[in-house]
């Protein structure tokens, strides 16, 4: 790997950082709706596979993106496992949380699913089972309009933790190739920024 790859690295942490923070608190005034669709939509996709591209080639981006739809919508499995608990406090909601991510990640890595059309169906599937099971059966309320205010501390934190993750799903993709750089292109970064 030559300088101009670690550049680009350096680039794509920049860029996510900057990204991820301005639609996190884009998302956050617009309700707990909005703001987990935007939170967990393009963002951290959007950068990652761009930078994949430039790290790399189109190909290998245009590769990546095959896994992204189910890959994101394994996050369900992430976001479930942290409402099961959190009662149980922070310490304990993000590690299973993350386990589970982790564990949901290395399912696709053995499947390796190659058809875009099974990703896609995959993610509606997870997507339509996770609202019915938090909006129908587990009554889990929607919030509008939450109101926070950021130190810049906690700005500053939310775009290295962000940036951090683009850069990590970018060099991934370098060295595990698209599947893996698409599958870490989902990581739910923003869930855990937010």
């Amino acid at each position: 790997m030559n300088n101009l790859f670690w550049f680009k690295i350096l680039l794509s942490f920049i860029s996510g950082g900057i990204w991820v923070t301005l639609t996190t608190i884009i998302a956050e005034k617009f309700g707990s709706k909005t703001g987990g669709l935007m939170g967990g939509l393009p963002s951290t996709i959007v950068v990652a596979l761009l930078f994949i591209g430039l790290t790399q080639s189109a190909e290998i981006a245009a590769q990546a993106t095959t896994i992204v739809p189910l890959a994101h919508g394994f996050n369900t499995f992430f976001i479930l496992t942290f409402i099961w608990a959190i009662p149980g406090g922070l310490k304990r909601a993000v590690p299973f949380s993350l386990l589970v991510w982790f564990l949901s990640a290395g399912l696709l890595v053995l499947l390796n699913i190659e058809r875009y059309w099974i990703s896609l169906s995959g993610w509606l599937v997870f997507l339509i089972t996770a609202y019915l099971l938090l909006e129908k059966i587990l009554r889990i309320h929607s919030y509008v309009n939450i109101s926070i205010r950021y130190s810049p501390g906690q700005l500053l934190l939310r775009a290295f933790f962000s940036g951090s993750v683009i850069a990590f799903a970018v060099v991934m993709g370098k060295l595990g190739g698209p599947l893996l750089g698409g599958i870490f292109a989902t990581f739910p970064a923003m869930f855990l920024t937010t």
